[in-house]
């Protein structure tokens, strides 16, 4: 193994974006920290609607909508990368499909 080898760098970790080859930790990175933002945004905007929400349905007990909507992301998120992982994306998107909720309530 010459010296140009050795200080070549390897392109087995990366992946070109809009023409630039990018490490994937750096791909990672950008895509956490942008679904991190996207989940704090999301929860200020609920926080921010709930006045208007317990004005609209005359309810003092709005602010559990929060509690609800965090708590079920905080579910829904890991179970839904753990049944990616265990079954594949594929049969993942066909089941959450437009057609899946037009089923019957009482499937025979």
């Amino acid at each position: 193994m010459g010296l140009s080898a050795a200080i070549a760098p390897s392109t087995a970790n990366t992946v070109e974006v809009f023409g630039r080859r990018i490490a994937y930790k750096w791909v990672v990175a950008i895509v956490y920290v942008s679904a991190l933002f996207l989940d704090i945004l999301d929860t200020t905007i609920v926080n921010v609607a709930i006045p208007a929400l317990g004005r609209e349905l005359r309810t003092e007990n709005a602010e559990w909508v929060v509690l609800g909507y965090t708590l079920s992301l905080a579910v829904w998120i890991p179970t839904s990368g753990w049944l990616g992982d265990r079954f594949g994306t594929r049969p993942l998107d066909v089941s959450t499909s437009p057609a899946s909720c037009s089923l019957p309530r009482r499937w025979p």
